[in-house]
């Protein structure tokens, strides 16, 4: 499936969830961090988004989260 098709389908299944509050962005990062912090969209808390990167934190964790050239999304644990 293609990132935009991905993008689509995770920002319609967050508001399908209820959280409507939320920019679509945020929603869409939270979804596609999920599967990398171990935690649910919702506990993802996320910041410093910028140019096709962002952090994502929860349960006291912070990862750094991208894009790759493949627009494949990737997060590893952020240095501290």
């Amino acid at each position: 499936m293609s990132m935009s098709k991905l993008g689509v389908v995770l920002a319609l299944s967050a508001t399908a969830a209820g959280c409507v509050n939320l920019p679509m962005q945020t929603r869409v990062l939270q979804q596609t961090s999920a599967g990398f912090t171990g935690c649910t969209p919702e506990n993802n808390v996320i910041s410093n988004t910028s140019a096709g990167t962002w952090n994502a934190s929860c349960n006291g964790k912070k990862f750094l989260c991208s894009y790759g050239a493949n627009t494949q999304a990737s997060c590893a644990p952020a240095a501290n």
